[in-house]
């Protein structure tokens, strides 16, 4: 695979994604009210995990920060350095910033239609639902195609893994604050240490990845498998 490639792919497809929203003041008002509810949906079925000390920044890095409105800089930035990035990172980590883009550029597809499809007085009242949410998210996508983004993300936390074994990585990273603030891309900075810092704090990263693929799986059941008024209404 053509790793800078790929980035670059993902990167550029990311920021369209985000420039969508990003031009339409309501629509963005819509979407930040979208990813709140969402967020708070998901990060209910995972609270005994944010109660470890090791998994707590782990879980919220995976499931909150690849798919914020916030994150529209970061990904900005990354498109301005991949060149840079390219000359002087180690491969491990341009994998790990490929595959944290894929996922990113996918999530900001689907949520963005399942924003559109979600009423917009809704979304801004807060009075959201779990039925209208699966009939919003069955209208627009899949369990399999929501499966392949938590392969995704699980691919993405075994490429940090592998690259949180290169020797000083953890050094190179911080010598880089500086230079990357002054470069206009502390943002960039902020997700690649952010995603380091907590994954190598992990005791085990397999049986984390596990049981959050084993978690997404039964969320993702619920909402496009189980029947449609079992669901809160």
């Amino acid at each position: 695979m053509d790793v800078p490639a790929e980035l670059l792919r993902h990167t550029q497809r990311s920021n369209e994604l985000h420039f969508q929203y990003a031009r339409d003041s309501r629509l963005r008002e819509i979407y930040q009210a979208f990813i709140d509810w969402q967020l708070d949906y998901l990060l209910q079925y995972f609270e005994d995990m944010q109660a470890r000390p090791d998994q707590a920044a782990a879980v919220a890095f995976i499931i909150s920060d690849l798919a914020g409105v916030e994150i529209s800089q970061r990904d900005q930035e990354f498109a301005k350095v991949v060149p840079m990035m390219v000359r002087l990172l180690p491969k491990n980590v341009l994998a790990s910033a490929a595959a944290a883009m894929r996922l990113n550029a996918s999530v900001l597809e689907n949520n963005l239609a399942i924003c559109q499809s979600i009423d917009a007085a809704h979304l801004l009242s807060g009075k959201v639902r779990e039925r209208e949410y699966a009939e919003a998210c069955r209208c627009v996508t899949s369990y399999e195609e929501c499966m392949e983004l938590v392969g995704l993300t699980v691919e993405l936390g075994h490429e940090l893994q592998h690259a949180i074994e290169i020797p000083m990585i953890g050094v190179t990273l911080k010598a880089m604050r500086g230079p990357a603030r002054l470069a206009g891309i502390g943002a960039l900075q902020s997700f690649l240490e952010t995603g380091f810092r907590t994954f190598a704090a992990l005791e085990n990263v397999d049986q984390f990845l596990s049981e959050i693929e084993q978690r997404m799986d039964r969320i993702f059941r619920r909402i496009y498998r189980g029947p449609i008024t079992a669901l809160a209404a």
